[in-house]
């Protein structure tokens, strides 16, 4: 097992920048209109889902952990008992829950379900607003360009 010379790589990510934002959120969140999720959030129970006045609407993301296919079933269950060992302490559910992310257990067929799933609605999504790639890129590029536009106009 692999020691960090003071403390995991990922403690210096976006995580507690976050985590201070969702601390403060009675001052920042007093203008939320609405949340993606199809249920309210834990941290935000008094702002409405967009459903509630859009019926249909559900939006919202999730992560998860995945392995390369063919990993073998056996470690594959290793890896599921200790993730949702984890997500179930207390301490652990309650960092990611004011972070704004709802702890979700599943097993790996659940998993695998949640992604085929989600892969078909967004499917639907783009196609039926004819969106490709080069949809995203040119998005991304305009925005670049918008902002070193901007950033040259400025003495």
């Amino acid at each position: 097992m692999r020691s960090w010379p003071t403390r995991p790589p990922w403690s210096r990510t976006a995580a507690p920048a976050c985590e201070r934002a969702f601390s403060a959120r009675s001052t920042i969140f007093t203008g939320a209109l609405a949340v993606t999720p199809a249920t309210r959030s834990q941290i935000l129970p008094d702002v409405p889902t967009i459903g509630e006045s859009a019926p249909g609407y559900v939006g919202g993301g999730w992560s998860g952990i995945g392995a390369p296919a063919g990993t073998p079933r056996e470690i594959i269950d290793l890896l599921n008992r200790e993730v949702n060992a984890a997500l179930a302490d207390p301490t652990i559910k309650e960092r990611l829950e004011n972070l704004g992310s709802p702890v979700l257990m599943m097993s790996p067929t659940e998993f695998r379900k949640l992604i085929a799933e989600e892969s078909e609605r967004w499917a639907k999504v783009i196609s039926s607003r004819r969106l490709s790639r080069s949809d995203t890129r040119r998005g991304a590029r305009t925005m670049r360009m918008g902002a070193s536009s901007r950033r040259s106009r400025c003495p």
